[in-house]
């Protein structure tokens, strides 16, 4: 009965370790890649839907003052800079007792992804008593 010793067990093997290890490579490789894509496009749309959350929420304090009090409106136009990224544009007219709000919000998209630039607009009135 032939005996084997160790040296005949780890020689077929010895061709196929480098093969392994660079199998192992690219496979950790490319999981580190999804890795990567999904963390940045799960980065941007965050930041892509906080930025418009705050757009969203500034707009709307702005229009509740012609809200709960359109005599107090002074027609006007009002440009001011809102977070890192944002401008917020406001022109108030006055045509009669109408007190008129239009607000438009431009913003750059996030440096995470393309280069855009997002625009919102609003508007609103109220009666001047």
């Amino acid at each position: 009965m032939p005996r084997l010793s160790s040296a005949s067990i780890t020689a077929p093997r010895a061709g196929r370790v480098l093969v392994e290890c660079c199998v192992s490579l690219v496979l950790l490789s490319g999981g580190s890649t999804l890795v990567l894509l999904l963390a940045s496009t799960t980065a941007q749309v965050v930041d892509d839907a906080r930025q418009r959350e705050l757009v969203l929420g500034e707009q709307q304090r702005i229009a509740s003052r012609v809200w709960w009090a359109p005599c107090l409106a002074a027609a006007g136009h009002r440009t001011r800079v809102f977070g890192p990224r944002t401008l917020l544009q406001s022109d108030v007219t006055v045509n009669g007792d109408v007190h008129a709000l239009q607000l438009q919000a431009l913003w750059q998209a996030s440096g995470l992804g393309p280069d855009s630039t997002r625009r919102r607009r609003a508007g609103t009135a109220g009666w001047c008593e």
